[in-house]
């Protein structure tokens, strides 16, 4: 019985995924979610960058309530806010979000049973925004626990936007390679394109760090100059970053360059143990590391075993963490 479970639990970490198909209902938006937007916000006659990043809580019944930066041709804000939504029993429908500042409605697309809506801004007269967002389950939405400790391993991430200097925005494009090392140190690789100069390297390092809501910030120094982003991280550990400096509106996201699981507790001590079964189930070599974190996010020493563990298999093979 045992095994039956962990055999299961291993074909969806090397590959296989298996969906369920059902309705939804408001139901299905309900508890910690990240939204980004993205697109162009028009003043008078001129059009600006517009990028936003925000967590809101869902009720399930129809409300959310939550936060979010915004960031406006270089013009970085910080906002409270509300929203009431309707979710149809073909996974469609729309959300209304409220600021002290503005109030938007967007049409939604529900995907992955609510795990992730695809959003539009709906163009009306008057409206002075434009583009498309994504709403995603925050990573301690799956059972896991955020924190600093949680965000470990090396990303791979795209940035794009614009910089701006006396109303003049400069195109920004970024292709980096980012670690994180579980303990608050972020070491960035990569290159960026600024205007028609492109493919400048650019590196630097840094500090992050991430709370219990999955939220958190990073700050990187390198040097061409040191840069500050919000970040969340979100069921499936992707890193969504946005730019929060003046005169920027940059942002994007990061994805692991290694799939990555999170098992929620596991026990030790005082007559208990735990055994972690890990098969390859594919025809190819797969090296991954295992990693404890406390429920603080700290690293976790697990006696005789300590806080991580590099692991290889060859194809059809099984090990076991005991």
């Amino acid at each position: 019985m045992k095994s039956g479970k962990l055999s299961l639990l291993l074909l969806v970490v090397f590959g296989l995924s298996l969906q369920a198909y059902a309705q939804c209902s408001n139901a299905s938006l309900n508890g910690t979610f990240f939204y980004t937007l993205s697109g162009s916000a028009k003043s008078g006659t001129v059009t600006s960058s517009y990028a936003e990043l925000g967590q809101v809580v869902a009720d399930g019944n129809g409300v959310m309530l939550g936060s979010t930066t915004t960031s406006i041709a270089g013009v970085v804000a910080n906002h409270p806010l509300g929203a009431v939504y309707s979710i149809n029993a073909d996974c469609s429908g729309t959300i209304t979000l409220s600021t002290s500042v503005e109030s938007l409605q967007f049409a939604v697309q529900l995907v992955n049973g609510g795990g992730l809506a695809l959003i539009s801004i709906e163009a009306s007269s008057g409206a002075t925004e434009i583009g498309n967002g994504r709403l995603y389950r925050a990573a301690n939405a799956t059972g896991s626990m955020c924190g600093t400790g949680t965000l470990n391993g090396t990303y791979g991430a795209l940035l794009s936007g614009g910089r701006y200097a006396a109303a003049v925005r400069t195109t920004y494009e970024a292709a980096n390679q980012i670690t994180f090392d579980g303990k608050s140190t972020v070491t960035v690789n990569g290159e960026v394109t600024i205007g028609g100069l492109a493919g400048v390297p650019w590196s630097g390092t840094g500090t992050y760090s991430m709370n219990a809501s999955c939220a958190g910030t990073a700050q990187i120094s390198s040097p061409n100059g040191t840069v500050n982003y919000l970040i969340a991280r979100i069921a499936g550990g992707t890193v969504l970053f946005l730019e929060n400096d003046a005169n920027t509106t940059v942002s994007g996201a990061a994805t692991a360059q290694q799939l990555q699981q999170v098992l929620p507790q596991f026990a030790f001590g005082a007559g208990w143990y735990s055994a972690l079964y890990f098969t390859n189930t594919t025809s190819t070599t797969a090296t991954f590391r295992v990693t404890f974190t406390a429920d603080n996010g700290t690293p976790l020493d697990v006696p005789g075993v300590g806080s991580s563990r590099q692991i290889t298999l060859e194809p059809l093979q099984t090990t076991i963490i005991e």
